[in-house]
């Protein structure tokens, strides 16, 4: 005779029952999809925001920059304390656990060479950066563009704003002013309220 599981009471067959798996599966599906049919109740999406923009940005005489956003996804659950005015380079998130992903899109400079090429996430808050990635190559014309990324989970406490920065180490001469990022993102899932 099957027994419940402990936790959601799903039949499962002990050993002395007679073998009949098509019957043990069909019995199981059935408790599954029932208890199932009492979930949707109780998921919620989860607040979720995703910042971008796919114009050039272009390094004004700095080698360090944050990034410039000019659209804003962002589902019907509220994942910012305050709407931002767009273009916009941080967003205020309300508190909680945040799963944070930035992305930038970077090419060749016209003249001279990078280094390094650095992508951060910053609170502006106690915490600082939260994360950090770092590239030791330059793209030369034949890879058109490369992409870098960053992700990190971070507590976000309001009013702490979040932005996401690239920062290049340069070799030699190179003119900042003429060196163009091309799409990026910053996209926040919150995973947990506290």
């Amino acid at each position: 005779m099957p027994t419940p599981t402990p936790n959601r009471g799903y039949p499962a067959p002990v050993s002395s029952d007679p073998a009949n798996v098509p019957g043990a599966l069909q019995d199981l599906a059935k408790a599954v999809d029932t208890d199932l049919a009492t979930f949707p109740d109780l998921i919620r999406p989860r607040p979720f925001f995703r910042l971008s923009a796919s114009a050039p940005q272009k390094m004004v005489f700095s080698t360090s920059q944050r990034l410039l956003f000019t659209d804003l996804e962002e589902n019907a659950e509220g994942a910012l304390l305050t709407a931002p005015v767009m273009p916009v380079t941080e967003v205020r998130l309300t508190a909680g656990c945040w799963l944070l992903t930035a992305t930038c899109a970077y090419g060749p400079p016209a003249v001279g060479a990078l280094d390094e090429i650095l992508l951060r996430l910053f609170s502006t808050g106690v915490a600082g950066q939260l994360a950090g990635q770092t590239v030791h190559s330059t793209p030369n014309a034949a890879d058109g563009t490369r992409t870098i990324s960053v992700t990190t989970l971070a507590f976000v406490s309001p009013p702490d704003d979040v932005y996401a920065q690239l920062d290049f180490h340069r070799v030699g001469v190179i003119d900042p002013a003429m060196y163009p990022l091309f799409s990026r993102s910053l996209t926040g899932l919150k995973v947990s309220d506290s």
